[in-house]
């Protein structure tokens, strides 16, 4: 993934593909964020693509 891309693949309709709709990961992000969480995409030098979910921790509810 070129760093340049990996900065706007949570954007809703955003592409590199000739086919899809670019909303895969936007609905991933929405989804983590509406329960408190974090999702982030890198681009390390030596290629391939990082990603991360940080979700918070559940509290015993007794």
């Amino acid at each position: 993934i070129e760093p340049s891309d990996a900065a706007r693949l949570t954007e809703a309709f955003y592409t590199t593909k000739s086919h899809g709709t670019g909303l895969g990961l936007a609905v991933v992000q929405a989804v983590i964020k509406a329960h408190q969480g974090r999702f982030s995409i890198e681009s390390p030098e030596q290629g391939g693509a990082v990603a991360t979910l940080r979700l918070p921790q559940l509290r015993n509810r007794h």
